[in-house]
């Protein structure tokens, strides 16, 4: 690894313990702080164990904005973990409402870190399947703290699992591997989803509220996928 990739996770895993201590205060353990620190390292490892195995000199300016979204995402897994065992640290992340903003920060990074790599012509087949992982991660995230401190169904899992069912499904179906056009509505769709996630975890909204926006957020996902879905089928039949 480059002396440039191990400063890049040096500041960004110094990033990653201040958010824990301006967050977890005084309900910061060092049980924490290793748990958190060994989802860091291991995802950062598995993120420039690929990165080696492009062509890639430097990780972009863009890649480290991501980065750091991504980061902010691994502090979420673990405060929704811990707040499942400490009603101290659940009042700090959902009552007050800590958790919403730190993922509200790392949606409105998502939008930042394309609009850099198009602005400095910095684009790549890893940035853009970098940045792709990173808005599942988030996902994935906000379904683990629903499932585990909002009492929500295992069904939630299915829409960070539907980027993996498509991808399991293209090596069945190769018309699934043709490319889709460029689409603001796709894009807004995991924009929306996301957002809706996001909100959700609101602690006074009833259980009416609660359940329509988790049922719209899994209604927007899901027609996203089946509309992507039926234009590729759509595309194959006309060109047999």
């Amino acid at each position: 690894m480059s002396k440039s990739n191990l400063i890049t996770i040096f500041f960004t895993y110094l990033f990653s313990v201040l958010l824990l201590l301006l967050t977890f205060k005084e309900q910061l353990t060092v049980f924490i702080l290793l748990q958190n620190s060994l989802f860091f390292l291991f995802i950062s490892y598995l993120i420039f164990k690929f990165f080696s195995t492009t062509e890639l000199l430097r990780f972009s300016f863009a890649s480290k904005i991501t980065y750091i979204r991504l980061t902010i995402s691994i502090l979420l897994l673990t405060a929704s973990i811990a707040s499942s065992r400490d009603a101290a640290i659940f009042k700090v992340f959902y009552n007050e409402s800590t958790f919403i903003i730190l993922a509200l920060i790392s949606l409105l990074l998502d939008g930042l870190d394309g609009f850099i790599a198009r602005r400095y012509n910095d684009t790549s087949k890893f940035g853009e399947l970098f940045d792709q992982e990173s808005d599942n991660f988030l996902m994935f995230v906000l379904s683990i703290s629903l499932y585990i401190n909002k009492d929500i169904g295992l069904y939630i899992f299915l829409i960070p699992a539907y980027r993996y069912i498509f991808i399991t499904l293209m090596t069945k179906y190769s018309w699934l591997k043709n490319t889709l056009p460029d689409s603001i509505l796709r894009k807004s769709a995991c924009v929306m989803t996301t957002l809706l996630m996001i909100i959700s975890h609101e602690a006074y909204f009833n259980e009416y509220m609660f359940n329509f926006i988790i049922n719209l957020a899994l209604f927007i996902i899901t027609f996203s996928f089946s509309k992507d879905i039926i234009w590729l089928y759509r595309n194959k039949y006309e060109k047999d």
